[in-house]
């Protein structure tokens, strides 16, 4: 199970909703960041120990824009606690 969310106004994670499976999550996150108005430019990709999602993230946004400028680097700190084991935080600029 796959739970996905975005920081709310008041500074705290509210969910949007959740997959089965990894290989959906891919394709809902790409999907989720166009609605909130993200056309392509930069995005970080932070993780908490998993690497490979990181790359297959970094994969899906490259399939849907290829001139995206991605970053992907290891969650540290205080974000680590929000990310959780296994999970990711996506920062991208909006247009």
């Amino acid at each position: 199970m796959n739970i996905y969310g975005t920081a709310s106004d008041e500074g705290k994670l509210e969910m949007l909703g959740k997959t089965r499976g990894s290989k959906k999550i891919f394709a809902k996150m790409v999907k989720l960041m166009e609605e909130s108005g993200y056309e392509g430019g930069k995005v970080l990709i932070d993780y908490v120990g998993t690497p490979d999602k990181a790359e297959k993230m970094q994969n899906a946004i490259l399939a849907a824009y290829p001139d995206a400028e991605l970053s992907i680097t290891e969650c540290g700190g205080l974000c680590s606690y929000y990310a959780e084991a296994g999970g990711l935080l996506i920062g991208y600029e909006k247009k």
